[in-house]
């Protein structure tokens, strides 16, 4: 029995099966779409923050899931799958840098083609207060940042948050009166303007107020903030004291373009090309420099 032969048919039936290879590439390109869309999108921000600490210089990924990891992991697998999927992770999630620094380095580490596909985004600005005192080096860090928004033609939402901090509560101005007013036609409120909005590169103004209508939604976040005090012990006979900033609201203001001739190169200026109009004002979040 042990020397018997097995027929053909036996051994077909004897043999195990052989494990099935799917082909993700032959599903049609919606289920594809879908299977991207699952993998790499979320119902929240995805923040990036710069490190530049001695001989480093790159972007930081700052997520509440591991999708991020998933989706560099299925960047990687092959050409095709990454030029399908880099759409939908760009495109479809809110990015959010912390500062201008970290989103150069965020620019310069995805790419054209990424910056390309970035519909949302938002950055944490600078403190008016700082502006006053580092005018000329924030004045160039706008610069430095501004020309990568000339790259993302698909740009469709950009906020830029900033806050303000007074001293006493009375110190801090009222909102502007009615919604679709002019900032620059306001006095009590034009020392805002060269702070919010320095003089933006032609070739932004050009692609987006150039694009027939499809320029991207800019608006400004500015988060009046008052200084309030709480009484602290350190075991000591003469208590101490520390300040500690509370939101009182946030004023919102959109970028509007204003009817122009011809843009050259260079720079254009702010009542000249664009203003500022006022949008409305929120109530205080105490985690909206973060939102």
């Amino acid at each position: 029995m042990a020397n018997q032969r097995v027929s053909q048919g036996q051994a077909a039936i004897l043999s195990l099966p052989r494990a099935q290879t799917f082909q993700f590439l032959n599903l049609p390109a919606e289920l594809r779409n879908e299977v991207y869309r699952y993998c790499l999108t979320i119902n929240q921000p995805i923040y990036i923050r710069g490190d530049r600490s001695p001989g480093k210089s790159k972007f930081i990924v700052a997520s509440t899931t591991g999708k991020w990891e998933l989706s560099m992991s299925l960047l990687k697998t092959c050409s095709q799958l990454h030029n399908e999927a880099m759409f939908i992770l760009y495109s479809e999630n809110h990015f959010r840098a912390y500062t201008l620094d970290s989103l150069r380095l965020f620019c310069s580490g995805i790419g054209s083609d990424a910056m390309r596909c970035i519909q949302t985004l938002t950055i944490g600005n600078h403190e008016l207060r700082r502006w006053f005192c580092w005018r000329n080096a924030i004045e160039d860090d706008y610069r430095h940042s501004f020309k990568y928004f000339s790259q993302m033609t698909n740009l469709k939402s950009l906020t830029l948050l900033m806050e303000n901090e007074f001293e006493r509560p009375h110190q801090v101005p009222g909102p502007m009166s009615a919604s679709g007013a002019l900032l620059s036609k306001d006095k009590s409120f034009e020392w805002l303007l060269p702070v919010l909005l320095p003089n933006l590169p032609r070739t932004v103004v050009n692609t987006w107020f150039g694009n027939k209508g499809l320029a991207p939604q800019v608006i400004f976040e500015v988060i009046m903030r008052v200084k309030k005090s709480r009484k602290l012990y350190y075991r000591h006979p003469v208590p101490y004291y520390v300040w500690l900033p509370g939101n009182i609201r946030t004023d919102r203001y959109r970028l509007a373009a204003n009817p122009m001739n011809h843009i050259g190169q260079g720079l254009s200026q702010i009542r000249k090309n664009y203003n500022l109009v006022y949008v409305d004002s929120l109530p205080a979040d105490t985690d909206a420099f973060l939102r």
